[in-house]
């Protein structure tokens, strides 16, 4: 979900394709008719993405105990909010170091699409969630594969409204994919906080100090 996008990528930036198809996807709009139900589109889903997001992290299992369940449901939203917010974050920093001009020629902020990273990270999140919620393998696989479909539409819906190129997309989907996954799975799941250690190891002429420091 992060390599595979970010390859297309590069595959489309491949002489005049990511221009071509974005002009055929703007003529024809196969899927969403107008500019106006595009953006309408690509706003609501992603809406629907980040609600899923943060609804699916309220059914994971955290403990019987009131005060646990509190704790555990507070760092979780904390996290995937926090994952959020360093999506938009890197987002609004690489369209503003980038500088593209946008298909339709509103603005310079075209790669990569906020709305794509932001769908994909919110899918990812809902991905990892649903690893811990008590589901049947295939209700499971279709939810997350209904999450992907939803980010991937959003994404296109983007192009059909002349508001990024197809590469804008793909490469806002590995953004938002890579960074949700990499704070989701840096915070959550990992044993409390124990006290630092001290580590001391002798060799031949030689040794060696490391302080280990959980967190």
């Amino acid at each position: 979900m992060t390599w595979v996008p970010a390859a297309a990528a590069l595959v489309f930036a491949i002489d005049d394709f990511d221009e071509r198809v974005s002009d055929w996807a703007v003529e024809h709009r196969p899927l969403f008719g107008s500019e106006r139900g595009t953006r309408r589109a690509s706003s609501v889903l992603r809406s629907i993405l980040t609600t899923s997001a943060f609804g699916s992290a309220l059914l994971t299992p955290s403990g019987a105990d009131p005060g646990e369940w509190t704790a555990s449901k507070l760092r979780g939203l904390g996290v995937e909010w926090a994952a959020r917010g360093v999506t938009v974050l890197s987002t609004h920093a690489l369209q503003e170091s980038t500088n593209r001009m946008r298909p339709n020629r509103h603005g310079r902020t075209s790669f990569p699409s906020a709305h794509a990273s932001q769908s994909f990270a919110a899918a990812t999140l809902l991905s990892r969630n649903l690893d811990s919620i008590s589901l049947s393998h295939s209700s499971r696989e279709a939810l997350r594969a209904g999450g992907f479909a939803l980010a991937g539409l959003t994404a296109w819906a983007r192009v059909e409204g002349e508001h990024h190129f197809p590469s804008d997309v793909l490469a806002g989907a590995a953004l938002g994919n890579f960074l949700a996954a990499f704070v989701h799975d840096a915070f959550l799941g990992l044993p409390e906080p124990g006290a630092p250690t001290l580590q001391v190891t002798a060799g031949d002429g030689s040794f060696m100090i490391g302080i280990n420091v959980p967190f």
